[in-house]
């Protein structure tokens, strides 16, 4: 009997050691994922909030891959304070008071994008691999219609631009892939870690010579402004401004901070409403920019989501009571675009908005409709009439490139109109913007 024990209680106990060895391996390996996405996580904040991503996109543009073009970065000077946005454009894009009415828009049909000869030729094991990250990353994608920019024309008192219709992957797996990279770069050569100035110069160097897709398909400012051999996603970025009563007497702006699970610009500050410009149902309708300008409104700030739009798609926006009251009383409203300009991060194209509302009972009337979205995880009312928070928040580092420099022109433009109104409702920091 004893034995027959023997062996069975040895192999028992060897069975024993090794799931116990298996176990130990198992949390070993779990310890050491879990240590690593802590400090990607921590890296990953300190590239946003740090302004990382700014500093690397500034490094790579150089003048000299930008000037080329007629581009240059944006520069805004804030109470003296200086912030270089990773933003190209021109001196005549900015400072721009354009009304609505006098933007054209018009659709063109071409056939679906094609990526180039330069895409092919980054490996496709790189490729792949970006793309896994983006998969991986939680965003929520679908493969929407959207505009692609193809020709575009800024006068003093007019835009005209030409859209066509193409898809959203289309651009999220090709060139938006660009955004992958850069926090690849960024993570691998550890820059968000870095402790002092010259350590952070040194990594953020090593990491801009290591985007082979950037340089393939984004390299410098002809191609930036090459709309129609690229494939530049883009859409509307708008400064809402919407008049208060008394006590406040002044213009609520509203800030959010993006989710996780967006496509693009995942957790920076950037303002509210701000979208893809997109068709939803009827291209032709759909191709004016005020549209998107009006459903992203219609959803992001009064909350109504996507899948309630019925039959008639973004047009049911006007509609809603908000809405039919800004279409109803337009003396009462200044919609003028503002600004345009290439964004760095992803090479996006965006239109800068000013949507003023100047009667105070709008905000009676409807600030209880106020109901962002999925989208938002941070929804802060800036007043136009504290400097000092003004001057603070358009310091920080962690907004999208374009919002700020909305932000800057809009309130510089809102300034300016305020100038005919018996209630002065806007305070603003010293403010100056330039292209260098």
């Amino acid at each position: 009997m004893e034995r027959v024990l023997v062996p069975i209680l040895a192999a028992i106990g060897l069975a024993v050691v090794g799931v116990l060895i298996t176990f130990l391996v198992q949390e070993l390996i779990e310890k050491r994922r879990r240590a690593a996405e802590a400090d990607l996580s921590e890296q990953k904040i300190n590239i946003s909030h740090q302004g990382i991503r700014y500093d690397a996109l500034r490094q790579f543009y150089s003048r000299a891959r930008l000037h080329e073009s007629g581009l240059g970065l944006y520069a805004l000077s804030v109470d003296g304070e200086i912030v270089v946005s990773p933003t190209a454009t021109k001196n005549e894009w900015l400072g721009l008071a354009i009304d609505a009415s006098n933007v054209e828009c018009r659709r063109q049909p071409k056939p679906l994008w094609v990526p180039p000869p330069a895409f092919d030729a980054v490996p496709r094991d790189y490729r792949n691999h970006l793309l896994a990250k983006l998969e991986r990353s939680g965003a929520v994608l679908f493969d929407d219609p959207i505009y692609r920019l193809v020709e575009l024309k800024i006068e003093q008192d007019r835009i005209a631009a030409e859209f066509s219709v193409d898809r959203f992957f289309n651009y999220r797996k090709v060139s938006g892939l660009v955004i992958e990279e850069l926090e690849e770069t960024l993570v691998r050569n550890k820059v968000g870690l870095a402790n002092d100035l010259a350590t952070l110069r040194s990594r953020l160097g090593s990491a801009m010579k290591q985007v082979p897709l950037r340089e393939s398909l984004l390299p410098g400012g002809r191609e930036l402004i090459d709309f129609a051999n690229r494939m530049p996603q883009g859409g509307v970025c708008v400064m809402l401004a919407i008049a208060r009563p008394s006590p406040d007497d002044d213009y609520m702006i509203p800030i959010m901070r993006r989710t996780g699970r967006t496509a693009i610009a995942q957790e920076d500050l950037t303002l509210t409403p701000q979208g893809m410009h997109a068709p939803r149902l009827n291209r032709e309708h759909e191709v004016g920019l005020r549209e998107s300008v009006l459903r992203e409104l219609w959803e992001e700030v009064f909350g109504v989501e996507e899948a309630e739009r019925g039959e008639r798609g973004a047009i049911d926006a006007e509609s809603h009571p908000p809405i039919r009251w800004l279409l109803d009383h337009p003396e009462q409203i200044t919609f003028e675009f503002v600004s345009f300009v290439v964004n760095l991060h992803q090479g996006n194209y965006e239109f800068g908005v000013l949507l003023a509302v100047h009667d105070p009972a709008y905000f009676a009337l409807f600030s209880e409709y106020e109901d962002p979205n999925w989208e938002t995880t941070l929804f802060h009312r800036l007043s136009s009439k504290r400097p000092d928070e003004i001057s603070q928040i358009l310091r920080r580092k962690d907004w999208t490139p374009e919002a700020r420099l909305v932000l800057a022109e809009g309130l510089t433009r809102l300034d300016s109109v305020q100038t005919s109104m018996a209630t002065p409702r806007v305070l603003l920091p010293a403010i100056e913007s330039s292209v260098v």
